[in-house]
């Protein structure tokens, strides 16, 4: 099924996320995530959950740029997780009052600060932020701005693992 399909089978259904970790469209950047190295994931993710909370045109924007700044504090070892999971979970609290767009946006943020505590989550930010693309344009020929979309995570991601080394704190669980 292409994106254009998939959008207008999950907008059909009704769904409140349109895609899933097996969008076809994600499989190379799902295989692309699996064999880089979990720093330069969390790197990616966050840079990535940064310009969203940036562009945010919600009144809690400010939550989820929280969000990023504890979770890149948790990931250089300045705090403990506690602290960056409450600013992690008030992201994904804003969503509910945010429209469907932001909502999206939101959750988006939240999975990619949670990279920090598992690569796990890495794939959760382009299945929210996809979605919130499509929320602000329409399910309707948007397949080229997904497209381009996804050539940007790719093109971060491989950013970050031929740079990733210039970060050098990192907390204690991070640096294995």
């Amino acid at each position: 099924m292409d994106i254009q399909e998939e959008i207008l089978f999950a907008v059909r259904r009704k769904r409140a996320i349109l895609f899933s970790k097996n969008s076809e469209c994600l499989q190379s950047l799902s295989v692309l995530l699996s064999v880089t190295d979990r720093r330069a994931v969390t790197l990616w993710a966050l840079d990535l959950a940064q310009c969203s909370a940036e562009s945010l045109t919600d009144s809690k924007a400010s939550v989820a740029k929280e969000a990023v700044d504890q979770s890149r504090r948790w990931a250089k070892g300045q705090i403990k997780m506690p602290q960056a999971k409450r600013a992690i979970l008030a992201c994904h609290q804003a969503a509910k009052t945010a429209s469907a767009e932001n909502a999206a946006a939101f959750h988006a943020i939240g999975q990619a600060c949670s990279t920090v505590h598992s690569v796990k989550h890495a794939l959760g930010f382009p299945i929210y932020d996809l979605t919130a693309l499509v929320r602000r344009h329409s399910a309707e020929g948007c397949e080229e701005l997904l497209r381009e979309r996804i050539a940007e995570y790719v093109e971060k991601l491989l950013y970050w693992r031929d740079h990733g080394n210039e970060q050098t704190e990192w907390a204690d669980f991070l640096e294995k």
